[in-house]
């Protein structure tokens, strides 16, 4: 995913990705190494992101501690489809995460625009006419 859009993200849900950059192992998430997917998921993440930050804001707010709040630690593109492992979820969470995953197999990883699963060379990839064949960034 693009820099910008990756940084965008990270700026408006601090709370979830809070322990992007952390070196300690106990905090330490594959964050460290961004978004592994393409930028045409950018509005998916966007919209679960600021509805898994609305949530550990208000369990903030009713005094959760920082270690048991939600916090996401790796987002990357699997089989065609968007992967996003949390810590510290509950089933209302993750039923979220798996709604996001499920829709991005008909968003093209690359662009954003319709999209459908296909086989290229041997990789499951989601695309859209346009860019079947071509490495999302």
């Amino acid at each position: 995913m693009h820099k910008s859009l990756t940084d965008a993200l990270y700026s408006k849900c601090p709370i979830i990705y809070r322990y992007r950059d952390a070196a300690d192992t106990e905090n330490r998430t594959l964050m460290i190494w961004g978004f592994l997917c393409g930028s045409g998921w950018f509005d998916l993440l966007l919209n679960l992101s600021d509805s898994l930050e609305k949530n550990a804001r208000m369990q903030l707010q009713m005094g959760v501690p920082d270690s048991k709040l939600p916090m996401i630690n790796q987002v990357k593109e699997k089989f065609g489809g968007l992967r996003v492992y949390m810590k510290n979820g509950s089933p209302e969470l993750y039923a979220l995460i798996e709604k996001a995953q499920h829709a991005s197999t008909s968003i093209c990883e690359c662009c954003g625009d319709e999209g459908k699963m296909v086989v290229v060379d041997g990789y499951v990839m989601t695309r859209c006419n346009n860019h079947i064949g071509h490495v999302a960034n």
